[in-house]
């Protein structure tokens, strides 16, 4: 393990249980807005490679003849059939991430809570390799099956997404041949089209790096889903509204399924997000839980409640005392049928296994403490870009 994998390590073990549904939240945070300062970049390049394309079969005086505008109808279809594939793998990769995150959660839970409640039995160590991909790839499978309420799957909204930007990229430059308008204005309408805003990635990138470790472990978002300059349109806004109802999916499907996993977890509460801006049904949900406080059995409510819905959950666990009387019985060989189904979903086959796990370091894990600090180059290598 590298010096900065250590360190991110034993950050993520700093972390306190009461504080890792706001980590949680922020991690999933920063991940949506590295997806869209990266989504407006994307769009941003393939409108500069529309525009050279067009100036470079325009003629003298600026305008485009029949063949030329249709070689460069050709080319620039090319460019956008790449800039979506990438993009889509992206997003595939964006959707992993956010079921991810949960499963570190679960992980510092093991470590910072479950571990220290039972007796040591050994000082031995193992490593369970990749414990959670059975499970994350059922969470992201089963999202990707889902049906909205068009009657589509996600690989059919984005099948028709990529459709009707082709068809709108078409009209635009089809229009600008018909009015004889230049290649330069063709350009420009072709990025109004696309909607992606010059200053997104800068200012993505400067909420993403200048927050500090306390500040994004504490749930500090300030600015994380806010600014003018992403505000997007057209292909951008779809696009992003698109990635952003996926991962905000999946990853609550994750997440319920951790917060389930959990025998010490008796109910689940539902907590606005700090930048809840009007009263809707957030607050009619919170407001019909135990004491009016938000509070359920675990999974009564299914999160996002409506599309851009930040809300999440935190555990309301059962007491110290009550925990430890448990786990002194069940690894006296007591009956406890949750303890059983946890331990078999960390890959330990007895009670002393149970102790000896340490999965901070599987792969799925590593997603929270990667986008709660990751720089830069962690948050490239962490999507294979």
């Amino acid at each position: 393990m590298s010096v900065t994998e250590a360190r991110r390590v034993r950050s993520m073990a700093d972390i306190r249980p009461g504080r890792l549904p706001f980590a949680q939240q922020a991690a999933l945070m920063r991940l949506q807005l590295w997806l869209t300062g990266e989504t407006h970049q994307r769009m941003l390049d393939f409108g500069s490679q529309a525009q050279a394309i067009l100036l470079e079969y325009a003629r003298s005086d600026g305008t485009l003849d029949t063949a030329a505008a249709y070689m460069a109808q050709m080319q620039i279809a090319k460019a956008w059939s790449d800039t979506f594939a990438g993009w889509s793998l992206m997003v595939e990769r964006a959707r992993r991430e956010a079921a991810s995150i949960p499963f570190g959660s679960l992980a510092v839970m093991h470590r910072n809570y479950v571990k220290p409640t039972a007796r040591r039995v050994t000082e031995a160590s193992t490593n369970p390799g990749s414990v959670f991909e059975p499970q994350l790839g059922q969470v992201v499978g089963a999202a990707g099956q889902r049906i909205y309420g068009d009657g589509l799957t996600l690989s059919g909204r984005i099948w028709r997404m990529d459709r009707e930007t082709r068809e709108g990229i078409n009209r635009v430059l089809m229009q600008g041949i018909q009015d004889q308008s230049s290649a330069w204005d063709i350009a420009k309408n072709l990025e109004q089209f696309l909607g992606a805003g010059q200053d997104c990635p800068r200012w993505t990138s400067t909420r993403l790096y200048t927050l500090t470790k306390k500040d994004i472990a504490s749930g500090d978002r300030r600015g994380l889903k806010t600014g003018e300059e992403c505000k997007g349109q057209g292909v951008s806004y779809n696009a992003l509204r698109l990635a952003r109802t996926e991962m905000q999916f999946v990853h609550h499907l994750a997440s319920d399924q951790v917060l389930a996993a959990q025998p010490w977890v008796m109910k689940e509460q539902i907590v606005l997000s700090p930048a809840h801006p009007v009263p809707d049904i957030c607050d009619d949900v919170i407001a019909q839980g135990e004491g009016g406080q938000g509070i359920y059995p675990v999974g009564s409510v299914q999160l996002p409640l409506h599309p851009n819905c930040l809300c999440f959950k935190i555990s309301v666990m059962q007491s110290d005392e009550d925990f430890t009387a448990r786990m002194r019985n069940w690894m006296a060989g007591g009956s406890d049928t949750a303890m059983d189904q946890y331990a078999h979903m960390i890959g330990a086959s007895t009670t002393r296994q149970v102790l000896e796990i340490d999965f901070l370091e599987d792969f799925a894990a590593q997603a929270l403490g990667v986008w709660l600090w990751g720089g830069p180059e962690a948050l490239k290598d962490r999507m294979g870009l």
